[in-house]
């Protein structure tokens, strides 16, 4: 016999560094192989971002059924796979050992994997062959076995302390188990407030972390990697020279910054070399001192920038200049929202230097900003001129009680209302119990673009039909986050799909859900329908003459929780049926499905999913679903064989695709 190693190849990254999927890296071709061989390889993981990650590598074999044996045996069934010794349970390893943050191609893990076919397998297996597929998923690091023994709980107020006692060389997570002052005085200016290689704060989503000094705070003077997370970050110095600007807020420097679920309700200053915020929330106001310098969330004076779907909330959102000791050099505001309370600019640019600064500025939402050179941002050189794209001005809308709910939407989808933002009371309910809802249909076609609901963590009750019918046309979109629909009886009349959020989208350009949820809720369908949880129906649109219209669904981070979902089409506990069109792209991510009853009368085929009903002829994407206690069923039928419960049925047509996983579903 002999052993055919076919194919080689290198893992390439699918994604971000520090949080992706590394997918289709290597693939082997077995044939004619021996009992007891074994083919051997390593596999090298370099962590080239500045958050940790940890690793693991899965892989998968078929047979190769253009090869005919004597016997009914499958050499798929009988390989194993072994990485650093420790044999593979189930196709996946455990997660590998953490890698720190370094932007280090040194700082290197080796994973030796082996695929062997046993010694006493016999020849039952002579003149098979299996293809097998390997990958390797990356995961950001996250909770409290990240580093092991160099956890630090603090409680009390010496944060420093914590710093400074780290083990040299290596990193420290420090979590947070109440409110804590941190005080820099003393350390402005000085980069050995600890010698860990790598330093992250965890707030665990409830604590405040306030920093007291003299004038500038400097909580990222260090450099070492520095992350803050799920934190509130409040700055109590004191002013002590306005006449020389040196003022009163946060300083964020260092080398390394990523910040990621941080609320800073105070102005900040980024100087790092190299700085990342992920859907953080910045203030900037008037109430300390009256200069123009703290009205800004984020005063960007040196170093490189990346803001991701973050919230500029206050006077002015940002300023971004290298008017004194700083080197501003790339900087890209991506998916931000700047709501100025008083219609000053979202952005103003300040370039005193010779157009070294490169801005990029795309996919963000302006509300009650000052009109400035290019609508909704001011620069106030002409040195640089930052590259716009697809960014928007919206009108600002309030709903304040239930009773608004049916004027304010309605007014955010009617024709003409161009972009629309609107927002609910903080941890709100709203009782819809006495008060006859009719879906809000978008008028896209005649004006109507993107509607967006940030909901602050309130809660719909009552609800006695699905918060938007839907629409139809390019350029329009919905936007909904951190809402909540509870304790409501659902019945839609839609015919298309029928979803407690939205029924049905036709040619849309955006929908996305982040952080809804459904609870303790039902909803029914209305004949002929498919329904979703969240969302009922949906396509995109490519006609050649008057298309085409690319439909893309993000649901993230969102949940169905003790819920009954039902009708006589295909039923998703998130989503019932998705793409019916081509160019429809679906994506759900990190959402939970649990304690349901999923129940469909239709006579045809499987198609009921705890993610989805029915996958069509678009593209569908699932990632890190957790489910359990779901109860599915279908009048007369059962799922077939070896049936995910993630989907009921997949249709995909010539253009479908499902992928749960990264395992793309044939």
């Amino acid at each position: 016999y002999s052993m055919d190693k076919a194919q080689t190849g290198k893992f390439e990254n699918g994604g971000t560094a520090g949080f992706a999927t590394v997918n289709n890296a290597h693939t082997l071709t077995l044939t004619n192989i021996t009992p007891g061989d074994a083919v051997k390889f390593n596999v090298v993981v370099t962590n080239n971002s500045n958050v940790a990650i940890k690793y693991r590598l899965t892989w998968t074999v078929t047979n190769d059924d253009t090869v005919t044996d004597d016997t009914n045996a499958d050499l798929a069934d009988a390989l194993v796979a072994t990485v650093n010794g420790n044999a593979i349970d189930g196709k996946t390893s455990d997660w590998a050992d953490w890698l720190v943050p370094a932007n280090d191609t040194e700082k290197v893990k080796t994973m030796a994997v082996a695929i062997e076919l046993p010694v006493d397998a016999g020849d039952d297996y002579q003149n098979d062959k299996a293809v097998i597929n390997f990958k390797v998923e990356a995961v950001q690091g996250n909770g409290a076995d990240m580093y092991g023994a160099n956890i630090e709980e603090v409680t009390d107020d010496d944060i420093l302390g914590a710093l400074e006692d780290a083990p040299a060389g290596e990193p420290v997570y420090i979590v947070l188990n109440e409110d804590i002052v941190w005080n820099t005085e003393g350390h402005h200016g000085e980069n050995d407030i600890s010698g860990a290689s790598a330093i992250i704060i965890d707030g665990q989503g409830k604590y405040t972390l306030t920093a007291t000094g003299s004038g500038v705070t400097p909580i990222g003077d260090t450099e070492a990697p520095l992350t803050l997370k799920n934190l509130t970050v409040v700055d109590n110095s004191v002013s002590y020279d306005e006449s020389a600007w040196e003022l009163s807020y946060l300083e964020l420097g260092g080398s390394e910054l990523y910040c990621e679920n941080v609320i800073f309700n105070d102005p900040i200053m980024v100087q790092a070399e190299n700085a990342t915020f992920v859907n953080c929330t910045f203030t900037g106001h008037y109430d300390k001192i009256s200069t123009s310098t703290t009205e800004y969330g984020v005063w960007m004076y040196s170093g490189n920038a990346t803001f991701t779907g973050c919230t500029f909330e206050g006077t002015r959102g940002m300023k971004i200049c290298d008017q004194y000791a700083g080197e501003v050099g790339t900087v890209i505001v991506d998916g931000c929202t700047f709501n100025s309370i008083s219609e000053k600019p979202g952005v103003v640019i300040d370039d005193h230097d010779t157009q070294d600064m490169n801005i990029t500025i795309k996919d963000s939402t302006f509300i009650n900003c000052q009109p400035g050179d290019q609508g909704y941002y001011i620069y106030e050189t002409d040195n640089t001129v930052p590259t716009l794209k697809d960014n928007s001005v919206a009108t600002a809308m309030e709903v304040t009680k239930a009773e608004d709910m049916a004027t304010v939407l309605l007014s955010a989808g009617q024709a003409g209302a161009g972009d629309t933002y609107i927002t609910f009371p903080e941890n709100a309910t709203l009782d819809m119990t006495n008060i006859a809802w009719t879906p809000i249909t978008v008028d896209g076609y005649h004006g109507a673009d993107i509607v967006t609901i940030d909901g602050n963590g309130a809660t719909i009750t009552g609800l006695n039909a699905p918060l938007f019918a839907g629409g139809f046309a390019g350029g329009s979109g919905i936007v909904i986050k951190n809402l909540t629909i509870a304790d409501s009886n659902i019945v839609s009349t839609n015919t298309l799909g029928s979803g407690a959020f939205v029924e049905s989208i036709d040619s849309m350009n955006l929908i996305t859900l982040y952080n809804c949820h459904l609870k303790d809720s039902t909803v029914t369908g209305g004949t002929g329908s498919r329904t979703g949880g969240l969302i009922g129906w949906t396509a995109g649109y490519n006609n050649q003459n008057d298309g085409p219209v690319k439909t893309y669904v993000n649901i993230e981070e969102c949940s169905v929780t003790g819920c009954t979902i039902q009708c006589d089409g295909s039923v998703g506990g998130i989503y019932g049926h998705a793409g019916n069109n081509a160019w429809t792209f679906s994506t759900i991510k990190n959402c939970t499905v649990t304690g349901n009853t999923l129940i469909s009368t239709d006579d045809g085929g499987w198609r009921v999913g705890v993610v989805v009903g029915t996958a069509n002829v678009g593209e569908v994407t699932i990632t890190n679903v957790a489910a359990s206690n779901n109860t599915l069923t279908q009048t007369g039928k059962t799922a077939p064989a070896g049936q995910s419960n993630l989907f009921g049925r997949f249709v995909p047509g010539t253009t479908g695709k499902l992928v749960i996983d990264g395992v793309e579903i044939q």
